[in-house]
């Protein structure tokens, strides 16, 4: 993402809005669409992926987290803008998840995402001996 852009252009993307509901104030950030695809020869696992408009040039920020079912924690992957219209992001979405399935690409991710919970694993392991 281009960091050069005036303040008020990046925060466009995030922005908080408030709504008053009694004494407080809610806040919340409009984050965009977000789309689930599994991933069928890695079993237990899909990419879940979100994209936001980017008003200020006209393309969509695409962020990709890799997501194992039995387990809540997303792993992320990768963000990237991409150029195309509302009416072909999603398509536009499920080519990208389709090329990187096929050419493999998710496999590093998902060997560290093992790695991860094989750490975690290890670490709750010493951390019962120990008490």
């Amino acid at each position: 993402m281009d960091t050069s852009l005036p303040n008020n252009k990046i925060k466009n993307n995030y922005r908080t809005n408030h709504k008053k509901k009694g004494n407080f104030k809610m806040r919340y950030r409009n984050i965009g669409t977000c789309m689930e695809i599994d991933l069928p020869k890695y079993h237990g696992y899909s990419v879940f992926c979100r994209y936001t408009y980017q008003k200020y040039n006209d393309t969509y920020l695409l962020s990709m987290w890799l997501k194992r079912h039995d387990i809540g924690d997303l792993h992320e992957i990768d963000s990237d803008e991409i150029t195309c219209t509302r009416e072909t992001v999603k398509n536009e979405v499920l080519q990208i998840v389709q090329r990187a399935y096929e050419s493999g690409a998710f496999e590093e991710s998902i060997n560290r995402f093992e790695y991860y919970c094989k750490c975690f694993d290890r670490g709750d392991e010493l951390l019962c001996e120990s008490n």
